[in-house]
Formats: structure tokens, sequence, C-alpha cells
């Protein structure tokens, strides 16, 4: 996998520009302020992958396609919260998981196509 680093950035801005969902909803447990807001306890707060992962206050460029920002160096710093495609702990998707780096050769590979779509060879039988 570390041949794949490049991939691996390629994904992850990816997944910034275009998060699988681009938003999600948690209960607060308790009373909040956020930001000058009240948040009373129970109500529903709406969290926006997109828009986070967009905020210029967070990314420089933040509508470029610029892999290199996860880069080691350049993503070191980075808030904790400002990329998170696949929601927070602990209620994270679960497609997180088929996006993990040793899956990428995974979903990477050609597919073949259906057998009903396989061309057929003069003279050999299909394998």
């Amino acid at each position: 996998m570390p041949n794949l680093a490049y991939t691996r950035m390629g994904v992850d801005e990816t997944l910034r520009l275009y998060p699988p969902a681009w938003i999600t909803n948690r209960r607060a447990i308790q009373d909040d302020t956020i930001c000058g807001y009240r948040i009373p306890a129970d109500a529903i707060v709406s969290i926006s992958p997109y828009v986070t992962h967009r905020d210029p206050g967070l990314w420089e460029n933040p509508e470029g396609f610029d892999p290199e920002r996860f880069s080691p160096e350049r993503s070191a710093g980075c808030p904790h919260y400002a990329y998170f495609p696949f929601g927070g702990e602990p209620r994270q998707c679960i497609g997180k998981e088929t996006m993990q780096p040793d899956d990428v050769p995974l979903w990477l590979r050609p597919k073949a196509p259906p057998k009903d779509e396989q061309p057929e060879h003069a003279g050999h039988a299909p394998v």
C-alpha cells in the first residue's frame, strides 16, 4: 500500500469534495451553546460534511481539487472534524470500512462484464 499514497490522497480529496452524505443529524444530549446559539437538550442538530469541507476558514482553495492537501506535511495540524466524510465517532457510516487504504486495490481493479455480455471467442470455450 505505500506505493499508493497518492491514490489514497486522491480518494480523500474526492471524498472531501463529494462526501457520501451531504448532511447528517444528531440529537443534543444536553444544553449547549455553539457560536452564540443556544442548543437545548434533545434538539436535532444538522451537520454538513459538504459545507464543512468547503469552509475557507478550514481549507485553502476549498473548491479546488488538490490531493496533496492530504499529504502528511500539509494535513498536520488540521482540526479533527474539518474532514469527516463518513460522520464522526462513535456513529460513523459503515461505508468507511470499504474506503480504507488496504481496500484501494479492490475497488480500483477492473471488473469483468457479466457472463451474458462477454464476447464469444471463436474456437475457444469460455473459461
